[in-house]
């Protein structure tokens, strides 16, 4: 007998501040996120902060940024899937000159 299940969501919400902060490169920074989720968001595995953050690092355009939410890598259970709910921007990255 074999059951099948469909994975439950896993809502994750991104935060983060961006330089410059642009609706291009908002919208684009968006793009390059959701293609992670796409790539690395199983069930049973983990999605790594630091592979969320160089997809932002990679976003042309992006000179700056600070990645406040998720705080660490999220770690999908085996009958859920991640889903990205939203990308919240906080604003420009402060300048530290």
């Amino acid at each position: 007998e074999l059951a099948v299940f469909a994975p439950e969501p896993l809502d994750v919400t991104v935060r983060l501040r961006i330089s410059p902060d642009t609706e291009a490169l908002r919208d684009a920074v968006r793009a390059e996120i959701e293609d992670v989720f796409s790539r690395e968001g199983a069930p049973d595995s983990v999605l790594y902060r630091s592979h969320i953050s160089e997809a932002v690092s990679l976003t042309p355009g992006e000179q700056d940024h600070e990645l406040l939410e998720p705080a660490e890598d999220v770690v999908v259970p085996a009958a859920y899937l991640p889903r990205l709910t939203q990308v919240v921007f906080e604003g420009e990255v402060e300048s530290h000159a």
